[in-house]
């Protein structure tokens, strides 16, 4: 290798120590400038998509309290109320859990708007409010995956 770099002329080592420069600094943007300028590029969007959830979260729950405020008297049965009106509203659920805290229930793929609805109509109906929730966006945006303990009353 050095006999062959040594029968170069000074005019192709410079080429030559060029053409490595670009090869160098073209592969550090394909291989690492750019994977991280799409991965900050996505970011932004799924911060986006999060406050957009956000403030339709925070809009229901605004709707809920103005709601709640017509003394609604809590459900006997909170599981078979949220199993049937679930069904109603053609929502799937994953997982409910009954505890002391109250009944929790999971939701793997629903529509935020969806999701808003039934839980409104859960508090006006029914006197079930929202205790605690987790809601987050799936990776295809268009729905959320969902963590919600219901307790019965004002309480």
């Amino acid at each position: 290798m050095n006999a062959w770099w040594e029968g170069r002329t000074p005019r192709e080592r410079i080429l030559l120590l060029a053409l490595l420069t670009a090869g160098i600094v073209l592969a550090a943007v394909q291989l690492v400038w750019l994977p991280l300028d799409r991965a900050q590029d996505q970011a932004v969007r799924a911060r986006d998509a999060a406050r957009l959830i956000l403030a339709d979260v925070q809009a229901a729950a605004s709707r809920a309290g103005q709601q709640a405020q017509a003394s609604v008297p809590a459900t006997d049965d909170p599981r078979g109320t949220v199993i049937r009106t679930a069904r109603e509203a053609n929502l799937t659920l994953t997982r409910l859990e009954p505890g002391q805290d109250g009944l929790s229930v999971w939701m793997d793929e629903v529509k935020a708007d969806e999701l808003h609805r039934w839980l409104g109509r859960l508090q006006a109906d029914h006197g079930l409010e929202v205790r605690r929730a987790s809601v987050r966006a799936n990776d295809d945006n268009a729905t959320v995956r969902a963590q919600i303990l219901f307790g019965a009353g004002n309480g």
